[in-house]
C-alpha cells in the first residue's frame, strides 16, 4: 500500500558507504543460502521505502554539527533484523535521507548494533552526508 496514492515512487540513491557496509555485511556469511536470505531481506527493505520512507520502524537522527540539511532533507535510522544473526549482530540499522519533495531517498549506511552500539562517529556521518548533498546539488 502506498502513502502517496497517485504519486511517484522514490528513487533509491546507494551511497558508497552503503555499497562497502552492504559488501562486508553480505561476504560474513558463510553458505549461499545465507547470503540470498540477507540479499532479500536488504531488497525488501530498500522496496518498502519507495513507498514509505517513514516506516513505524524508523526515526528521525540528529544531524552532525557542521551539515545544513537544506531543500526539505531528513536524516532517519531504520531499525530491522538481520536473517541468521542472533544478539547484537542481528540488529541491523539503516541509516539514509529522504527528500519527500523531490522523491529521493539516499541509503547511507547499513550497519549491526554489535558495529556500533548508538551510531557511527559523527565525522564519519558528516563526511558522507555532505558527500551525498553535494551529489544532489550537481544534479
Amino acid at each position: 500500500m502506498s502513502l502517496n496514492p497517485g504519486s511517484q515512487p522514490y528513487k533509491i540513491i546507494l551511497s558508497a558507504k552503503f555499497e562497502r557496509s552492504t559488501k562486508t555485511l553480505k561476504k560474513s556469511y558463510k553458505s549461499d543460502r545465507e547470503t540470498q536470505n540477507f540479499i532479500k531481506a536488504i531488497t525488501s527493505i530498500v522496496t518498502q521505502l519507495l513507498e514509505n520512507p517513514r516506516p513505524e520502524t524508523s526515526r528521525p537522527e540528529p544531524i552532525p554539527k557542521g551539515i545544513d540539511l537544506q531543500n526539505e532533507w531528513e536524516f532517519r535510522k531504520l531499525f530491522f533484523s538481520i536473517p541468521h544473526r542472533s544478539g547484537a549482530s542481528g540488529e541491523g540499522r539503516l541509516m539514509y535521507l529522504i527528500n519527500p519533495s523531490q522523491f529521493i531517498v539516499k541509503l547511507v549506511w547499513l550497519y549491526t548494533h554489535a558495529e556500533f552500539k548508538g551510531r557511527p562517529a559523527d565525522k564519519d556521518l558528516k563526511q558522507i552526508l555532505q558527500n551525498l548533498l553535494q551529489e544532489t546539488d550537481n544534479e
